[in-house]
């Protein structure tokens, strides 16, 4: 199996925070990053939920002031 070359870009602060949280579980972030490529392959999309019924509800009237209907948070 060939392999490609996959890059992007990312806040050097968020890479920082990434790498040390790699380190702490005994990866390194390009393990880490293959690895959740495969996961996405294996489940055939995101593997952790990104549902928009998880967001909080706007309330119509206020949504012009992008406020956010306080019922909806708990």
């Amino acid at each position: 199996m060939s392999s490609v070359l996959v890059q992007f870009r990312t806040e050097d602060t968020a890479k920082a925070k990434a790498t040390s949280i790699c380190d702490r579980l005994g990866l390194d972030l390009q393990s880490y990053l293959r690895m959740c490529i495969s996961r996405m392959n294996q489940e055939n999309g995101i593997p952790f939920s990104m549902n928009v019924n998880d967001l909080p509800k706007i309330d119509k009237e206020s949504s012009k002031s992008g406020a956010l209907k306080m019922g909806a948070l708990g």
